[in-house]
């Protein structure tokens, strides 16, 4: 038998032969690095990887070889006959590697894979857990500048740092002139950026399917500082990100293999490993002051990392697709994300220290491809993004409204980057080109519709007596139209024997002052005309006149059921998750607004005024939509905004209406006009359905506008208040002519022992608010005469004037014994603040609080129900109990008491309001109120919130 020693000589012998060594060469026997990687990578590794564990054997690393697989170590260092590699490699073991429809090694190489192991079979030298390089042909490279794929400003914007394949070259900001030195590089450089004080440039790059490396590199002389990882475990596929913590001390890096690593860059040892992607991880974020890590992936998802405990504070999903980009602003309160769904999401960040849901603040639909990239300025007010449809454009951040583009790129955008110190924007494109562009003069928002001029601002309110008119015939055409003077009230019908099939249109003609508003409405439903009117200013031409531009932002459909005219609730939306309360819906003409969020999968949004029909806006008029109708989120525009084109449309709605809007006066027309400029318009009356008939008749009135309130009706329990317990009631409101403002509704002759939500009020805004009246427990019954004294008032500001309307009669008010079930609503935490003897409960804009609700039970064992995200009653618009499931709020039969949550939304004003629980059994009890206080959120949260 041949002895091991002499064994392994005959190996060397043949290999030295093979190769072209000498024996005195015995220095340069075979390396990890360059022979034995190549050979596993090029027959092994496609199958045995660190994604791919066939055998639970991963051969596309050196540790990962030496560690073996599920039948243990197939290396024996030193000993090339124990070594099992070789036996399935040479098919004198099973199972026969590699199968027999692959390439197999040459005896060549398998003879230097055997005098490897018998000299050892040694590592690469402080690399131990890299990959090696792939094995590919060299081939010449293509005239003409390499793509840019990634750039960066320096700190002090003197100079920019520019990404190639294989490369980081700088250009003087001043002169473009290129400046020394240049980075090499063995791959791709996916991203490039600056450490906080300028010392450093950092930059992600690899080899694809094998490793992935951050270098850092001295600013001043290029020469370089790290490569991160060094020996220990790292990226096993390429990077895209590698960014340095604010104060310098980390390094964060990701990239295909789905792994954040945060490195010390001092010591260059791993701190820490982020796991909870499940795909490429594609861009990373720090925040200003280091606690915090965001990061974009090829999972749809955006996640928010706490930096020092490793903890994933939040996980957004509102994305439909892959995320390429985030960025968390300047000051800290935002985080900013894009991908391929091509939509700007913005999340207020407030989980700082704890997990908690980041609430979504806007949705911008921003190019008409895939957003690539974004990048904030250094100040914070400004973001810059790139898509690919070959679009750069500018936001501001103070409502992320887009204000700027530089459209039509002549080739694809890899690399954009941003400096307010020089007021630059710097592109990279695909075929090697940098173009910088100067920031705009002008970087305000464009000019947005004023609807909430007050009533009485100069020249809306018109003094006269209001002519009486009958209609002339012919006044079908401009040149026909009748002469009126404002104000005006016309008798007319629309029929004319002398027109085609009897059809007609009356058209008045009218001089007005610029900002003179007129309410133009027209009776004839009201009075049984057979008339369903369409009612339309015009120019003095004939021409319309534009009323609002609406700006579509985002784009979805209806899922599940279409919609009648008259519904309010159920509007169920493709990805609703991105949409937010007050947002206008636009659909086929008509306008909405959202006023509920839904409450789970099985339900979907409310609209205004969330009770009775549906209210349009803008003067549209409610209609019928289908199942699977496309919709857009709109923003409102005054006519001749410059409006930058996003991709999606813009609709104009002219002076024209239907059915009233508000849906007050049935089937006849309601507008309101304000005079874009001196001069003369004409006002056109006619049929919906183009039709005209001898019972067709109507009155036109236009006056001027007459702001008023006053209360519809009262909605309580028949009076009847059970003693210890409250008794809810609702006010509905009706306002006129564009009065919008609070109203308070004040008691007067409340029985001894009673008391009331008073003043209970009537938010700006909405049409409806919920009070309770809680009788004490020594309360006495009333006599006949005083229970029947309780009256509402009416109050409200105008004009610099209060305005009281009253008495409303309220009701009998009686007493009842105590029920067999009483309930609290009561703060979830020891010795909370108190307000006039009753506790507070505080919520912040923004941001999710919890409260607690109680059952007494006396007698009453069944299951309590408190009903929906309503069921904080009184609560203000935008406050809501939230995370109800389908069921709503409910005390099982065991229970007595449950944690619900309350949120409100960041444009919530600060403000306190007293909030009351109303049980749906055992006689409908209502708990005694409690104050909720709402705190305003941080000043730079709230100057960032558009209140809509």
């Amino acid at each position: 038998m041949i002895s091991c020693n002499l064994k392994y000589s005959f190996t060397w012998v043949a290999y030295c032969l093979l190769f072209g060594f000498s024996e005195g060469h015995a220095a340069e026997s075979p390396n990890y690095e360059d022979h034995i990687g190549p050979i596993l990578t090029k027959y092994c590794a496609g199958c045995h990887n660190a994604d791919d564990l066939e055998g639970e054997l991963a051969l596309d690393s050196f540790t990962s070889l030496m560690q073996g697989g599920d039948t243990g170590p197939i290396v024996t260092p030193g000993n090339a006959s124990s070594s099992r590699i070789l036996g399935v490699l040479r098919g004198t073991l099973e199972p026969a590697m590699p199968p027999e429809d692959e390439a197999a090694p040459t005896t060549e190489e398998i003879a230097l894979l055997e005098a490897w192991i018998e000299s050892g079979a040694k590592g690469p030298a402080g690399k131990g857990h890299r990959r090696h390089e792939l094995n590919t042909p060299h081939l010449p490279p293509v005239e003409g500048s390499a793509a840019i794929t990634c750039l960066a400003f320096s700190p002090h914007g003197n100079s920019l740092a520019i990404g190639r394949f294989g490369k980081v070259e700088f250009v003087s900001i001043e002169d473009t002139r290129l400046l020394e030195p240049v980075l090499p590089h063995k791959g791709k450089v996916q991203s490039v950026r600056y450490s906080a004080d300028g010392q450093f440039v950092i930059t992600a790059s690899g080899i694809t399917g094998l490793y992935g490396e951050a270098k850092i590199w001295n600013a001043d002389d290029g020469t370089l500082h790290a490569t991160l990882p060094t020996d220990s475990e790292g990226h096993q596929d390429i990077l895209y990100a590698a960014v340095p913590s604010p104060d310098g001390r980390l390094l964060a890096t990701a990239g295909y293999d789905r792994a954040i690593l945060l490195w010390d860059i001092e010591s260059k040892r791993l701190v820490r490993k982020f796991g909870g992607h499940h795909g490429a991880i594609y861009d990373l974020s720090f925040s200003p002051d280091g606690t915090l890590l965001a990061s974009a992936s090829a999972d749809a998802t955006v996640k928010v990392w706490h930096v020092e405990s490793g903890i994933r504070l939040d996980t957004r999903s509102e994305p439909l697709k892959e995320q390429y980009t985030t960025a968390i602003s300047p000051n800290g309160k935002f985080l900013v994300a894009g991908g391929e769904d091509s939509r700007i999401r913005v999340w207020q960040l407030i989980s700082t220290d704890q997990p908690k849901n980041n609430p979504i603040l806007f949705t911008r639909f921003a190019h008409e491809g895939a957003l690539q990239l974004l990048r904030f300025s250094e100040d914070g007010r400004l973001l810059v993004t790139a898509g690919a449809d070959g679009n750069v454009k500018l936001w501001e951040t103070e409502n992320f409204q887009q204000i700027h583009s530089w459209p039509e790129q002549p080739a694809p955008v890899q690399a954009l980057s941003i400096s307010s110190v020089r007021g630059l924007v710097a592109v990279g494109r695909m075929d090697g080109s940098l173009e910088r562009y100067p920031l705009p003069k002008d970087l305000h928002a464009k000019n947005k519709l004023d609807n909430k001029r007050p009533p009485s601002a100069p020249g809306w309110v018109s003094t006269g007596v209001s002519s009486q008119l009958i209609e002339i015939e012919p006044n079908d055409s401009p040149e026909q139209a009748q002469v009126i003077q404002l104000p005006v009230h016309v008798k007319g019908l629309i029929h004319s024997p002398a027109a085609d099939n009897g059809l007609d249109a009356d058209l008045f003609r009218f001089a007005s002052q610029a900002d003179q508003q007129w309410i133009f409405e027209v009776v004839a439903a009201r009075k049984e005309s057979k008339l369903d009117s369409h009612l339309e200013i015009l120019d003095s031409e004939g021409h319309p006149i534009p009323r609002v531009v609406l700006q579509a932002t985002y784009e979805s459909y209806f899922t599940f059921r279409g919609k009648n005219s008259n519904q309010t609730g159920d509007y169920r939306l493709h990805n609703w998750e991105d949409l937010r309360l007050n947002q206008y819906l636009y659909c086929n003409g008509e306008v909405v607004r959202f006023y509920h969020y839904p409450r789970g999968p099985d339900s979907g949004f409310n609209v205004y005024p969330d009770f009775d029909k549906r209210h349009a806006y803008f003067g549209t008029t409610p209609l019928t939509h289908p199942l699977n109708e496309t919709c857009y989120v709109v923003e409102p525009n005054s006519p001749g905004t410059s409006i930058v084109a996003n991709g999606l449309p813009t609709f104009t709605i002219n002076y024209e209406n239907d059915d009233d809007s508000l849906r007050r006066h049935g089937d006849d027309s309601y507008l309101s006009f304000i005079t874009p400029a001196d001069g003369e318009y004409l006002v056109r009356v006619a049929d919906v359905r183009g039709s005209g008939r001898s019972d067709f008749s109507y009155e036109l009135v236009v006056r001027p506008p007459q702001p008023d309130f006053g209360i519809v009706s009262i909605a309580q329990e028949k009076g009847q208040v059970m003693a210890a317990t409250g008794m809810k009631f609702g006010v509905t409101i009706k306002r006129d002519d564009g009065f919008d403002g609070p109203i308070a509704i004040q008691f007067e002759g409340l029985p001894a022992g009673f008391k009331a939500t008073s003043p209970l009020i009537v938010q700006a805004g909405q049409l409806r608010a919920y009070g309770t009246i809680f009788a004490e427990s020594d309360a006495v019954a009333p006599t006949e005469e005083i229970a029947s004294q309780t009256r509402l008032i009416a109050v409200a500001q105008m004009d610099g004037r209060e305005i009281r309307k009253w008495p409303y009669d309220f009701g009998k008010l009686t007493l009842k014994p105590a029920g067999e079930l009483q309930v609290e609503l009561a703060p979830h935490q020891d010795n909370p603040p108190q307000k006039d003897g009753l506790p507070v409960i505080e919520i912040t804009a923004g941001t999710t609080t919890t409260f607690i609700v109680r059952a007494i039970r006396n007698g009453y064992t069944g299951r309590v129900s408190f009903g929906d995200q309503d069921s904080a009653y009184n609560a203000p618009h935008g406050v809501y109990v939230d995370n109800i499931g389908l069921k709503g709020m409910q005390l099982q039969e065991d229970e007595t008491q449950r944690i619900a949550f309350l949120t409100a939304e960041p444009w919530v004003e600060p403000q306190d309001r007293m909030i009351f629980v109303e049980a749906e059994e055992a006689g409908r009890p209502a708990s005694k109120p409690v104050w909720l206080r709402v705190l305003r959120p941080d000043r730079a949260v709230q100057a960032a919130i558009e209140t809509p």
